[in-house]
């Protein structure tokens, strides 16, 4: 049977989706800083201009690898008119929990390296940083309205909300990762809930 030819920009693409795993794969286990283009092409038999030639720089390629292993919930639950914020919360405490078989060791170990890569690198941090804060205001700001919709007072303010769910989601991420079971997970919802006051 004759193999398919795959077209240059499907080419492309799995080039980058190797690159990306590679580099995702070896961020985890020996830290972004430490891990040189040179190294990731050479995990994927490519040179580094193949790498330059997908990616422009090392930050776009830590952009791509960042996207791609990001586990988002879905906050939509928050702003159904129809439910109340502590039922928002409720069922998004119900996607936390089917998401978290998900969290593996290099998913965590990478939000790990990008936070302390946003550390030392002021730049690049605080773009991130920005990029964070823009998407906290949107969110907020349709809370807050969705809220007002539903005549319904928020426990605090919209923007620290969004920051306290996101750091309280992320600790029991860790901690769960880090001890399976260490919290229930009817403890973990009623904490999630908590949040509405």
């Amino acid at each position: 049977m004759a193999e398919a030819v795959l077209s240059r920009e499907e080419r492309k693409l799995q080039t980058r989706a190797a690159i990306i795993d590679a580099a995702a794969g070896l961020f985890a286990k020996h830290g972004i800083e430490a891990t040189s283009l040179d190294r990731i092409a050479g995990t994927l038999g490519l040179t580094k201009g193949a790498v330059y030639s997908t990616f422009a720089s090392k930050e776009e390629l830590i952009d791509a690898v960042g996207q791609s292993r990001t586990l988002l919930i879905d906050p939509q639950p928050l702003f159904r008119a129809d439910l109340t914020l502590r039922d928002g919360l409720r069922a998004l405490a119900k996607d936390f929990l089917a998401l978290r078989p998900k969290m593996t060791r290099e998913i965590l170990f990478l939000e790990l390296e990008m936070f302390l890569y946003a550390e030392r690198h002021a730049r690049w941090g605080r773009r991130e940083l920005r990029i964070a804060r823009e998407g906290r205001r949107e969110a907020a700001a349709q809370l807050a309205a969705v809220a007002a919709q539903r005549g319904e007072d928020l426990p605090m303010p919209a923007e620290d909300f969004f920051v306290a769910l996101e750091a309280l989601i992320m600790g029991i991420a860790r901690e769960q990762f880090r001890d399976p079971g260490s919290i229930s997970d009817a403890s973990i919802e009623r904490l999630i809930v908590g949040l509405a006051g």
